[in-house]
């Protein structure tokens, strides 16, 4: 029988920036000479977040969640109805370039795909398309992948839209920042485009 090493959670006074599980886990094998099959609950980096493993754990917010849910409910009303795309949330993606690591987006809108399968990763390659458009829902934690660098690995993939929603705040309406990736310019934001607080992006 395989064993996974557990540990205790913070408690809950515990710095969020002191917590080695705050942005989730994998288990990670590590035999002990009782237990060959011995897992161990291995904490997540802001490395391993943005380029993740099947079976990572990724610690979300329920406000993050339920953004998820919903803007994948809407798109998946709107275009798999009409046979426009596909509409897969929090599915890893493998892309077709070798020196591009797989990523983890929050939604992705994915034409040109006849069927839809039980992916837990989609690989761009096997697959024969890409997708048209990823939207993040970033959060403090995670800025710094979402804002930057996804923006230049996205564009790198062939992703036409990029899509961010941001609650820079913590708590209150979301700004929403769409990036056209074809043409998107770096500078001091990563977004060429800023929404209206509480706009509608489609």
């Amino acid at each position: 029988m395989t064993r996974t090493t557990a540990h205790r959670p913070p408690a809950p006074d515990t710095p969020p920036e002191t917590d080695p599980f705050r942005y989730g886990w994998r288990l990670v094998p590590r035999p002990t000479p009782d237990d060959p099959y011995n897992l161990e609950q291995v904490p997540l980096t802001l490395e391993d977040v943005l380029h993740p493993e099947t079976g990572d754990f990724i610690v979300h917010s329920d406000r993050h969640e339920t953004d998820r849910m919903y803007l994948t409910a809407v798109l998946r009303a709107r275009l798999e109805s009409a046979g426009v795309a596909i509409v897969l949330s929090d599915v890893r993606i493998a892309w077709d370039l070798p020196d591009l690591r797989p990523h983890g987006p929050d939604v992705m809108v994915i034409p040109g795909v006849a069927e839809r399968q039980d992916w837990s990763t989609f690989d761009v390659a096997v697959e024969g398309a890409r997708p048209a458009l990823i939207i993040e829902i970033t959060s403090p934690e995670t800025r710094v992948n979402d804002l930057e660098i996804k923006v230049d690995h996205y564009a790198r993939a062939g992703v036409a839209q990029y899509v961010i929603v941001d609650d820079a705040g913590g708590g209150g309406e979301s700004d929403v920042c769409a990036c056209s990736t074809t043409g998107w310019r770096r500078g001091r934001t990563a977004c060429t485009r800023r929404m209206p607080r509480g706009g509608c992006i489609w």
